[in-house]
């Protein structure tokens, strides 16, 4: 799945899904984008099936869509629209919980500031239901929010500058902590590493030396 841009058309780009299927390659467009930035999209599978999450322009605004894989017709769904805050969004994070819950992740722009937005949805045959959708901090920007799983504890983690923050929720995103800056990774060197896994999709770490005990989550 990729993005395929036209320069000659700037803004504007098509969602492209390729597969193989019988030793023959197949080509789909799941969706026209336009975007004001172009940012990540993210892909989970349920039962096999993949279901990307993206955003897209709506009245100038990107807002946060999903649309599901078919594997009888071999066809993409009608993308949903999930938000509809009439706000530019950026950097994407997104993981599916034992319940089948999905648990999203975003910065959403509010007067220049970019707050970290979570949602939480259940998508059971192409039906959206939002279950909870809260700003988690008006105090701290947030760049690069990623979503990690442990057990039944969620975490948030994002970067504002140089600084590290995190939070936590123990009742699978109902309620969420008070985010704190982790100044032993902030004073020291750290890097984002990128995961395809049911736990983490990426994780700010100190340089050379990833663990998630270096997390401050107990």
């Amino acid at each position: 799945i990729y993005y395929s841009i036209n320069k000659s058309i700037p803004l504007l780009a098509n969602l492209i899904h390729i597969y193989e299927d019988d030793n023959i390659y197949v080509k789909n467009t799941i969706d026209f984008i336009d975007y004001n930035i172009l940012s990540n999209f993210v892909v989970a599978y349920s039962n096999n099936r993949p279901i990307i999450f993206y955003f897209k322009l709506v009245d100038k605004f990107e807002e946060l869509f999903v649309s599901t894989f078919d594997l009888n017709s071999r066809s993409w769904s009608k993308p949903i629209q999930i938000t509809k805050s009439n706000k530019n969004k950026i950097y994407l994070s997104v993981l599916q919980d034992e319940s089948s819950n999905y648990h999203i992740v975003f910065s959403e722009n509010h007067d220049n500031k970019y707050y970290c937005k979570y949602v939480n949805i259940s998508l059971e045959n192409n039906f959206l239901k939002i279950n909870q959708e809260s700003i988690i901090s008006k105090d701290v920007m947030c760049l690069f929010p990623s979503i990690i799983k442990e057990n039944s504890t969620i975490y948030i983690q994002w970067v504002e500058y140089f600084d590290l923050y995190i939070c936590k929720s123990c009742d699978l995103g109902m309620n969420w902590s008070k985010p704190i800056m982790d100044k032993n990774i902030s004073n020291q060197p750290f890097i984002r590493y990128q995961y395809i896994s049911d736990n983490i999709t990426s994780i700010f770490a100190p340089k050379n030396n990833l663990s998630l005990n270096s997390l401050p989550i107990k």
